[in-house]
C-alpha cells in the first residue's frame, strides 16, 4: 500500500505518455491491412493500460499467434490477454452457458487479440520501429 501511495504523484504523468503512445501506435497501424486498433469509448476516461490489436488471419496474412511468434524472434514481446477465456477453463466449460457458440464474438476476439508493449517511458523511436515490423511482417505474409 505505501508503494502505491508513492506513485499515486506520477500516475497521471504515465497515462499521459501511455496515450501519447497509444495514439502513435494507432497512427501508424492504420494503414496495415488485418491490424484493428481499438478506439476510445466517448465519456469514458481510459488509463491507457494495454494497447490491444485485433489480428484478421485472412486480411494480414497470418494468424496472431504467429504474429506474436515473430515478433519475440525480433525482440518485441507481444502478450495474449485475454485468452484463453474464463469459459474455457475446466471449472465453467461444463456450463452450458460457456459453450462456444453461446460466445461467438468473444471466442474470435479472444483468438484475435494482441497487446502490444506499452508503458510511459517507452520510447517513440521504438514504438516506430514496432509499427515498421509488423508492417513488414504483413507484407512478407502476402
Amino acid at each position: 500500500a505505501s508503494f502505491g501511495l508513492l506513485e499515486l504523484d506520477v500516475v497521471d504523468e504515465e497515462i499521459e505518455g501511455r496515450q501519447t503512445l497509444t495514439y502513435l501506435y494507432r497512427r501508424l497501424l492504420s494503414d496495415v491491412p488485418g491490424i484493428t486498433c481499438l478506439e476510445d469509448m466517448p465519456g469514458v476516461r481510459h488509463n491507457y493500460s494495454y494497447l490491444p490489436i485485433l489480428v484478421d488471419p485472412a486480411t494480414f496474412g497470418i494468424s496472431r499467434d504467429a504474429l506474436s511468434e515473430i515478433l519475440a524472434k525480433c525482440n518485441i514481446y507481444s502478450r495474449k490477454y485475454f485468452y484463453p477465456l474464463c469459459s474455457n477453463y475446466p471449472c465453467y466449460s461444463a456450463l452450458p452457458s460457456s459453450a462456444p457458440e453461446n460466445l461467438p464474438v468473444a471466442n474470435r476476439v479472444a483468438g484475435r487479440i494482441l497487446c502490444l508493449p506499452l508503458y510511459g517511458e517507452l520510447d517513440k523511436d521504438i514504438v516506430e520501429t514496432i509499427c515498421e515490423v509488423i508492417a513488414g511482417i504483413r507484407h512478407a505474409a502476402r
